[in-house]
């Protein structure tokens, strides 16, 4: 004699298919961040048409730090859209495929790291021609962009020795170590451009 089916299965025709977890904390976030990073991704391009536009005889290193900053930040976007549109669209009804990092999310801090180094060059070159007060930033600067650029290759390679997200956390303090040295480089280029600054007010009132 076979077990009667739940009294609600004939109502829910998805009560059979396996229970998808909650993404609010996890893929939902990265979607948000996903729309924020699209509107400043907005911006960049806005901004670069206006610098070609006002700044045509600018030095090819400027043009080509701001080209360059413009395609990596287009791949970057890419990647997150990707990233989004395939665990919550292609992958909806698999639960399984949330297991595994698919080929976007694996490169994604490689591609973040290309965009720190080449974004934080242009500040490194501006403190260098202040003057040689501060070439002991310029010394530092560059050394730590290289160690964001390794911590970032490393959590890439890793990536992929290590696909799932369950080993994710063998290597998430790569990720970890190069936001801090990202964030230790804005504070040093930050401070030193506001500290020149500040010594060459004038005094003048308005």
């Amino acid at each position: 004699m076979s077990a009667a089916p739940p009294p609600n299965a004939s109502l829910n025709p998805l009560a059979g298919l396996p229970k998808i977890p909650s993404l609010d904390n996890t893929f939902g976030s990265f979607l948000i961040a996903t729309f924020l990073g699209m509107l400043m991704y907005g911006l960049t391009i806005y901004q670069s048409y206006k610098y070609f536009r006002l700044f045509r005889d600018d030095a090819f290193v400027l043009k080509l730090i701001v080209v360059s900053t413009l395609l990596l930040e287009t791949f970057h976007i890419i990647l997150c859209m990707h990233v989004c549109y395939y665990y919550l669209v292609t992958s909806y009804f698999n639960p399984l495929a949330l297991l595994d990092g698919v080929w976007s999310i694996r490169i994604l801090p490689l591609a973040t790291g290309l965009v720190v180094l080449v974004s934080e060059s242009f500040f490194t070159r501006r403190v260098y021609l202040i003057g040689s007060h501060f070439r002991w930033v310029v010394a530092i600067v560059p050394i730590l962009m290289l160690a964001i650029l390794g911590f970032a290759t490393a959590a890439t390679v890793e990536a992929y020795l290590w696909p799932t997200f369950a080993d994710f956390e063998r290597f998430a303090w790569t990720t970890s170590a190069g936001f801090g040295l990202a964030a230790l480089v804005d504070s040093l280029l930050t401070g030193t451009l506001i500290l020149v600054l500040h010594k060459s007010r004038t005094g003048m009132r308005r």
